[in-house]
């Protein structure tokens, strides 16, 4: 009975991450077909920032909820604190972040760069609720809900990015 309840969870967590992989994959591929060089370039600037940042604030912010979820007895407790401090943690590094743009952006040669680099803390706030969420299921290890999070969120974000090259036309 174990081994079948590992079997599942090992499904789920490869199918999570196929599903990513081919995300990245087209999504990347696509923009390379589609986008000038520069406004490539651009896109993965601004896309591997969210990235490392979204990264840090969650494994920052999270890793003690995870660690003390079944030694915790109240865990709406836990799941609030782990909720404060990823919200101030966030909005934290934004605040030292955005203000940094400019100095950022100059050296890189970013044309519109305040525009582009402001799409860091959009990416993630509209991202935040599924990295919080995930990281919920990881600790209840709950990993078929991680799938249907992440292919939630891949599509609705496939979705916007396709209708918003489409405007770019």
């Amino acid at each position: 009975m174990q081994l079948s309840r590992h079997l599942d969870k090992g499904f789920w967590a490869i199918a999570a991450n196929i599903a990513k992989a081919l995300y990245g994959f087209g999504i990347v591929f696509w923009l390379i077909a589609v986008l000038p060089k520069e406004a490539y370039a651009n896109y993965l600037l601004v896309q591997t920032t969210y990235l490392i940042i979204a990264q840090l604030l969650v494994s920052i912010s999270l890793a003690a909820y995870i660690k003390f979820y079944y030694e915790k007895g109240d865990l709406l407790e836990l799941q609030s604190a782990a909720l404060l401090i990823f919200t101030v943690a966030s909005a934290v590094i934004f605040l030292i972040y955005i203000p940094l743009i400019p100095w950022i952006s100059v050296p890189l040669k970013m044309q519109d760069e305040m525009s582009l680099f402001l799409f860091v803390p959009g990416l993630f706030f509209a991202s935040a609720i599924k990295l919080f969420t995930n990281e919920v299921f990881k600790a209840t290890h709950k990993i078929k809900a991680i799938f249907i999070s992440e292919i939630t969120f891949l599509s609705f974000t496939a979705y916007w990015l396709l209708d918003f090259i489409s405007t770019l036309d």
